[in-house]
């Protein structure tokens, strides 16, 4: 598909395209692997909870974990079918791969093996900022996996020590 039929169908804006496509070529070219991904992506949903505190105010604290992924959604537009489910100590993030607008793969034309999503570290970074909490992810199990036409990021909701 032609990256201006993903534009259509994703309905992205130009950041979006700039954002995916950078993250693939980084990755192509030899210079991003995911570690990087994600303790990057840590940082600027750390950065982006400190601006949504500021404008939206202390109240977001408050917020169930899954609205506060909303908000951040609402904020930059990952993914128009994004869902979330926190059962027990467990937060389930499923993420419509078609419809994901940051993909490094889909929207960025990533061809190498191995992960690269910047949704791993954004939604931490964005949710432990905010709470204090710590979202713990097994990266030798099934913290990320497809199922279907989603893209399924699992953590463990822990307090910090």
């Amino acid at each position: 598909m032609s990256i201006y039929q993903e534009y259509k169908k994703r309905n992205l804006e130009p950041c979006h395209v700039f954002i995916a496509t950078s993250l693939a070529l980084f990755r192509k070219y030899g210079a991003l692997n995911f570690g990087v991904v994600i303790v990057a992506m840590e940082d600027t949903g750390r950065k982006l909870a400190q601006l949504a505190l500021k404008e939206k105010g202390e109240s977001i604290r408050s917020l169930s974990i899954p609205d506060m992924i909303s908000l951040l959604n609402q904020m930059i537009d990952m993914n128009s079918e994004l869902k979330t489910e926190l059962v027990g100590d467990s937060l389930i993030v499923k993420s419509r791969s078609s419809l994901c607008k940051l993909c490094p793969r889909g929207v960025g034309g990533l061809e190498l093996p191995g992960r690269l999503c910047p949704y791993l570290g954004l939604i931490r970074g964005f949710v432990e900022e905010i709470t204090g909490l710590y979202l713990e992810s097994n990266f030798n199990s099934d913290f990320f996996k497809r199922d279907g036409d989603y893209c399924v990021i699992k953590y463990s909701v822990k307090t910090r020590k």
